[in-house]
């Protein structure tokens, strides 16, 4: 898979999402890998967000450290 950039954090072991190279998305964490999935949501209400709107990422996939599913906003 042609990667140009990607997005990971230290609860994720290591990558979330990847830009793919000649997208032209350089602005963007890109889309998620392969078993991930990802939302952005409101920091206090935790209700989802539309697109562009600035908020908190949720991520759940098999990357993400077990301690840190509890955590996770998405539903179980």
């Amino acid at each position: 898979m042609p990667s140009s950039a990607a997005y990971g954090m230290t609860e994720t072991s290591p990558v979330v999402s990847h830009v793919v190279k000649g997208s032209g998305k350089y602005e963007s964490v890109g889309g998620p890998i392969p078993n991930t999935e990802m939302k952005v949501v409101h920091p206090e209400t935790q209700s989802s967000l539309a697109a562009r709107q600035t908020g908190e990422i949720c991520i759940r996939g098999p990357q993400v450290r077990e301690e840190e599913r509890e955590l996770s906003y998405f539903p179980v």
